[in-house]
């Protein structure tokens, strides 16, 4: 998929796995390493396969008390990494 919207449902890969230590989040897939912050995190583990982007936009903006425009911008462009490293699928 290459245009990401609101409808559109991401799930985490099932290849990645989710490490924590010392305070930092580590997302691990095969032999890569993707250090993510805290946001990158909460976006990372509501793709569910479930919820929409439009969902983990609003959550994220009521969670992390974002604009909602700053969250969906925000969201959109985790994904699009996400997408790109293979991290998550649609």
């Amino acid at each position: 998929m290459n245009i990401v919207n609101l409808s559109s449902i991401p799930r985490r890969s099932h290849a990645v796995r989710r490490r924590r230590r010392n305070g930092a989040t580590m997302l691990i897939s095969y032999n890569n390493f993707y250090d993510v912050d805290s946001l990158a995190d909460v976006v990372w583990q509501a793709c569910d396969g479930v919820s929409d982007v439009g969902s983990i936009t609003h959550n994220v903006a009521v969670t992390q008390d974002m604009p909602e425009g700053l969250a969906a911008a925000a969201v959109i462009a985790y994904l699009a990494i996400f997408a790109t490293e293979s991290l998550v699928e649609w």
